[in-house]
């Protein structure tokens, strides 16, 4: 797929306020790719001819959510992730499990890559420490896996210049009830987070297990075909999430888009 033409412009985002920081890209000032990738499908399919659309790219689960957690593995996915951001002048926030941060002999390490995604002018988030999910858990522990799960995260954005800190359900499962909703969102505006919810998401997870299964099979053919219908199905989620937004809305909104630090994403991502 060629792509070869840009949006006219970017109207004002109408979606939740994440549009505040820099990672809602201006479509117009996106260096498209000539190869097809994930930036290149989602960048035309958030520019029909008539609308003035903006996109937040935001990544979850860092510094790795793949089959294989090494350290390699992290390095690895990380650094083309970011090179394709870069390259594409996307700007983009990842949000981090800091469970998988703060590896025994591999902390410094681990926390070099969220290093890498500031020194790269990008924004971190918390996810909580391990993922957890809030309609299991009491409120209490909930709060501690806020705390234990910023412990880096905030040090490091701290250290960049930022001051504002960004916070995303694990799961989009904010509580179950509109009490502990309530208490739960006290307790982040008391440590001064915002919610960064997602509006379109198409389960990148089960396309990368079965990816990285099949490549640790040594079956790379099968890997391309299943990296491939991937890139197919996108265009189709983004679609119905377009679709739904009008249903419920009436109008365009601006779209925050969720993937996950893999390897299908790793390549898939680059042009």
């Amino acid at each position: 797929m060629a792509v070869n033409k840009r949006c006219a412009g970017v109207g004002r985002v109408h979606g939740p306020r994440l549009h505040r920081t820099a990672a809602f890209a201006k479509l117009d000032q996106v260096r498209w790719p000539s190869l097809p990738s994930l930036i290149s499908i989602l960048l035309l399919a958030a520019c029909p001819a008539a609308a003035q659309k903006r996109i937040a790219i935001t990544i979850d689960d860092l510094p790795y959510a793949g089959v294989s957690r090494t350290l390699d593995t992290a390095r690895s996915a990380n650094q083309r992730m970011l090179s394709a951001l870069k390259d594409a002048k996307a700007p983009a926030i990842g949000f981090v499990n800091e469970k998988w941060v703060q590896v025994q002999g591999e902390r410094d390490a681990r926390t070099a890559i969220l290093d890498q995604w500031l020194d790269a002018g990008l924004l971190l988030g918390n996810h909580t420490f391990s993922h957890a999910d809030l309609q299991t858990m009491d409120l209490a522990a909930y709060e501690d896996e806020v705390i234990h799960g910023e412990v880096i995260t905030r040090e490091r954005m701290r250290a960049s210049g930022h001051s504002r800190f960004y916070f995303r359900f694990p799961f989009n499962h904010t509580g179950g009830t509109t009490e502990k909703r309530a208490a739960f969102g006290q307790f982040l505006e008391s440590r001064g987070y915002t919610l960064a919810p997602f509006t379109v998401e198409h389960s990148d997870y089960w396309f990368d297990a079965l990816y990285e299964t099949l490549l640790a099979r040594g079956d790379p053919d099968q890997a391309e075909k299943v990296r491939l219908a991937y890139l197919d199905y996108l265009p189709v989620v983004l679609d119905y999430f377009e679709k739904l937004s009008h249903s419920y809305f009436g109008r365009d909104i601006s779209q925050i888009f969720l993937i996950h630090v893999n390897e299908i994403n790793a390549r898939s991502l680059p042009a």
